[in-house]
């Protein structure tokens, strides 16, 4: 039994590393490590491919890689909403320029920019944090670690602002509004994920929409 849950708890970190290689893309690509044209078609795609093909593998590490999935859907749909007021105060938005990064051209889609902050970025860290609690817990408040996971990622991105000009040219740069903004919305990003966390929020389309509940 112990044996199961060490394999079981290996097999959901190897999900946690590859399901950060989104959001740790764009840091390698501000930070002029790695272009994202390349590290998005050798080491994202097919990392996002082996979380999938995992899932089908293991059918209880799946559920939870899908819950974990659509709660960073969810929250980071709130988090663009939460930016509104910043960007319509001046805050520019990057992420379209996402794209213009993955296909190496100019004026992209900003659909393609912003597919990979929901499906990758967003996506990815919902994933990592529904693992997590699941298979490491700590005797924390889930909406409060939350609170707390989204506030890990901000300083994460705030880091690699603060190290690279270059970062900060293609990103945003640190000024007052553009941090408030950022770190209100991964405080809202993280608090979303910690609440639908806490009540295991998650509605299937299968029956006629019956609400299940996942543990």
């Amino acid at each position: 039994m112990q044996h199961t849950s060490n394999i079981a708890k290996s097999t959901a970190l190897i999900v946690c590393a590859l399901a950060l290689t989104a959001i740790s893309a764009i840091a390698c690509h501000v930070l002029g490590w790695c272009d994202l044209y390349w590290s998005a078609r050798v080491v994202v795609i097919p990392a996002f491919c082996l979380i999938a093909m995992l899932a089908f593998k293991h059918p209880n590490l799946g559920k939870k890689i899908l819950k974990g999935w659509l709660y960073g859907l969810m929250a980071v749909s709130i988090y663009d909403l939460s930016r509104i007021p910043f960007m319509m105060a001046g805050w520019g938005d990057f992420i379209p320029t996402i794209g213009d990064w993955i296909l190496g051209e100019s004026d992209v889609h900003p659909i393609v920019g912003y597919a990979w902050r929901y499906i990758g970025n967003g996506g990815g860290l919902g994933i990592v944090f529904v693992l997590m609690n699941h298979y490491f817990p700590v005797n924390i408040h889930r909406v409060l670690l939350g609170l707390l996971y989204g506030l890990f990622v901000f300083s994460c991105l705030d880091l690699v602002l603060v190290s690279s000009k270059n970062a900060q040219n293609m990103m945003f740069e640190l000024t007052s509004l553009n941090v408030v903004g950022s770190m209100v919305g991964h405080i809202v990003y993280g608090s979303v994920l910690g609440i639908l966390s806490y009540y295991r929020v998650y509605e299937s389309v299968r029956d006629g929409g019956v609400v299940e509940v996942i543990e």
